[in-house]
C-alpha cells in the first residue's frame, strides 16, 4: 500500500499500473493488502519499479526512505515515532523497540537488528550495526 502510494504520489498513477502490468498483475487489489510478502516479490518490485521509472536502485531506496517517514505521520504515527527518539540518535536506538511492537500484528515477521554506538561521548557521528536473518 506504501509502495503504490510512493509511486502515485511521485511518479503518477500510469507509472503505477505500467508496474502493475509489467509484474503481471492482474488488479492491484490482490498485491495490495496489511501482510508479510516474500522478499522475492519485494525485490522484483522495486527492480520493476526501477526500469519503468527509469531511476537506479540507490536513488529509488533513498527517495522511498524520506518518502517512508512522510506517510508514517500522515498515518498517524506520528507519536510513535516521536515517542522512540527526539532526534536521529535515538530513533535508530529505538527502532529494535518499534520492531517487537510490530511483531505483534505481523508475527511472521523477520525484522533486522540494530546496534548504534557513538563515536565518542558528545561526537554526533556514530555507528550502525544491521543483523539481519533474512538474505539479502
Amino acid at each position: 500500500i506504501m509502495f503504490k502510494d510512493f509511486v502515485v504520489g511521485k511518479f503518477g498513477k500510469d507509472a503505477w499500473d505500467k508496474i502493475v502490468r509489467q509484474a503481471g498483475v492482474q488488479d492491484d487489489s490482490d498485491i495490495l493488502q496489511y501482510e508479510q510478502y516474500d522478499d522475492s516479490l519485494t525485490f522484483a518490485a522495486i527492480q520493476i519499479g526501477c526500469e519503468v521509472l527509469a531511476v537506479d536502485p540507490e536513488t529509488a531506496l533513498d527517495l522511498f526512505g524520506s518518502y517512508t517517514v512522510d506517510w508514517l505521520i500522515e498515518s498517524g504515527h506520528y507519536n510513535l515515532l516521536k515517542s522512540i527518539g527526539s532526534d536521529f540518535f535515538d530513533l535508530l536506538s529505538n527502532l529494535n523497540m518499534m520492531h517487537m511492537n510490530l511483531e505483534r500484528d505481523f508475527r511472521s515477521a523477520a525484522f533486522p537488528h540494530f546496534v548504534v554506538e557513538r563515536e565518542g561521548k558528545t561526537s554526533d557521528v556514530f555507528k550502525l550495526i544491521y543483523h539481519s536473518n533474512r538474505v539479502g
